[in-house]
């Protein structure tokens, strides 16, 4: 006979070892998507209803779904960015749609990733030569040399601080 658990209810069985990974519920049944998918309801659903309050004013506006067709980088970034330093002004209200500014930013921000998730977004980013991976590689090796230098500097400025005693 299988041990039961305090509730007697059966205990679940054990997958092989090449079995997928399996999750189980407090009911003891196990599926593939328990714990082992992306949690969406880690999601505030206030921030949903924001964004939902950005997409009716964006439908009446242009066309229902109409970011589905693909939808500059460049744009989404400069409104998101638009809106939220409206926001950091202390204005809360965007004046053309009557919303608040974070309704606005929680809508480019599901646009933006809508479009470059299904590969639609027109990546219209500017090309920055500096930014090649012989030039990353260089600024990494600069920034960790200045932080080596800013550290010799703390210890060099504690030394002079320091009493004669101490030192």
């Amino acid at each position: 006979m299988a041990p039961r658990n305090p509730r007697n209810e059966p205990a679940a069985p054990t997958p092989a070892a090449n079995a997928p990974l399996l999750g189980m519920a407090s009911s003891g049944a196990m599926r593939a998507a328990i714990g082992t998918k992306i949690d969406t309801n880690l999601v505030p659903y206030e921030g949903i209803v924001a964004a939902a309050m950005a997409f009716n004013y964006g439908a009446l506006k242009y066309q229902a779904h109409n970011y589905r067709k693909g939808l500059s980088f460049t744009n989404l970034l400069e409104s998101l960015k638009r809106h939220a330093h409206a926001l950091e002004l202390g204005e809360e209200i965007d004046l053309d749609s009557g919303l608040p500014h974070y309704a606005m930013i929680a809508a480019n921000a599901m646009m933006l990733a809508h479009n470059v998730m299904q590969g639609v977004v027109i990546d219209d980013r500017p090309v920055f030569d500096f930014l090649s991976e012989h030039s990353i590689d260089e600024i990494a090796r600069r920034a960790k040399s200045l932080e080596m230098s800013a550290e010799v500097h703390r210890h060099a400025r504690a030394d002079i601080a320091a009493p004669v005693s101490a030192r």
